[in-house]
């Protein structure tokens, strides 16, 4: 529902929207559900979720990512255009964004990360923030090895870790021992192999009393789910490697294992060729040219970025920049949106 505010403030905002537009957006969500702990904000509410399509439907030129992807090689960019794109593959992304987007026949493409497909384990991420920040008691002290390097941490028991603080990564305050030792841990598994963050996370959940198995809030679509989100052609499904590392840090080889064999695995589940890609982190350090070359060698048409940047013809269609979306109220998404494609 659009609020009053919004319609109060439609009239201050249209005159700039409709004016002709240089560039278009790429927008990039990973989650929409209702979440008591986000600290990578990763989650748009749904009722937030159904205001930002309803205007992206309304105000703009909503457009698969094929067909942007297109127009950028003709070199001729629709006025206003906007494309939704997703990372990972949480289940929710089928059961309560897919009817969001259907409801304004709003298109979309979901990048999965193959590996986590059906699978009983949540993203490193997610299960550091099961482990540390849902307000459950923990010993006192921590000592972790990751790559042959001792890490301890003192946990207070009294330290808050409560659901209740709301504690995010770009929170201004002071960060509690809990927090610290989420966001070094963080950090630490970010680069490792995903074999030396499994175990990693095991050891953290023997410590903590915490089961490995993922909590149904966070888990990622199964094969079957895949089939379904694709289903009636509204949204493509995207590579995103088999296991969400930093290409940037694998050899070439191991790269075009990630690569080709993430594309081959949801080719089977979905029955429909797969042609977008994503980089995982998708920072400018996240990989090189040596891997834009193997995403096109692979047979890509295009791929995604995770950095900002207004997309105009001339922009590489094996870079496009994408701006993150937050759980945003209706004025901040035309705001935000206004700038990328005014």
């Amino acid at each position: 529902m659009i609020s009053s505010t919004i319609d109060n403030l439609r009239g201050k905002t249209l005159g700039l929207l409709r004016r002709p537009a240089r560039t278009a957006a790429v927008l990039l969500y990973h989650r929409v559900v209702d979440l008591e702990c986000d600290p990578q904000l990763l989650a748009v509410s749904p009722g937030r979720f159904d205001e930002q399509m309803r205007l992206i439907a309304e105000e703009f030129h909503p457009m698969s990512l094929q067909a942007l992807s297109l127009c950028v090689r003709r070199g001729s960019v629709p006025d206003r255009a906007v494309v939704v794109t997703f990372d990972d593959g949480y289940e929710d992304n089928l059961t309560i964004a897919k009817p969001i987007l259907e409801k304004h026949e709003v298109p979309a493409t979901v990048f999965v990360a193959s590996g986590a497909v059906g699978g009983d384990r949540e993203f490193y991420w997610d299960k550091l923030e099961d482990i540390f920040l849902t307000g459950r008691d923990l010993p006192s002290e921590l000592a972790v090895t990751v790559e042959g390097e001792e890490g301890r941490w003192c946990i207070d028991p009294e330290a808050s870790g409560s659901t209740q603080d709301r504690w995010d990564v770009l929170s201004p305050q002071t960060p509690n021992p809990r927090q610290l030792a989420y966001l070094a841990l963080c950090n630490k598994l970010r680069p490792l192999p995903p074999g030396e963050q499994t175990s990693v996370i095991e050891h953290l959940c023997r410590w903590a009393g915490v089961s490995t198995e993922s909590r149904s809030t966070h888990r990622a679509m199964t094969a079957g789910q895949l089939g379904q989100l694709a289903s009636g052609g509204l949204i493509e499904v995207g590579a995103h490697t088999i296991d969400h590392p930093i290409l940037a840090t694998l050899s070439l080889e191991e790269q075009r294992r990630q690569i080709c064999q993430s594309r081959e695995d949801l080719q089977r589940w979905v029955g429909q060729p797969v042609q977008s890609f994503s980089y995982p982190y998708g920072t400018r350090s996240s990989y090189t040219q040596a891997t834009v070359d193997a995403v096109a060698d692979a047979g890509f048409t295009c791929a995604c970025s995770n950095f900002t940047g207004a997309l105009s013809r001339g922009a590489d269609p094996y870079q496009l920049p994408r701006m993150l979306v937050r759980d945003w109220d209706g004025v901040r998404l035309l705001r935000e949106v206004g700038v990328q494609a005014a």
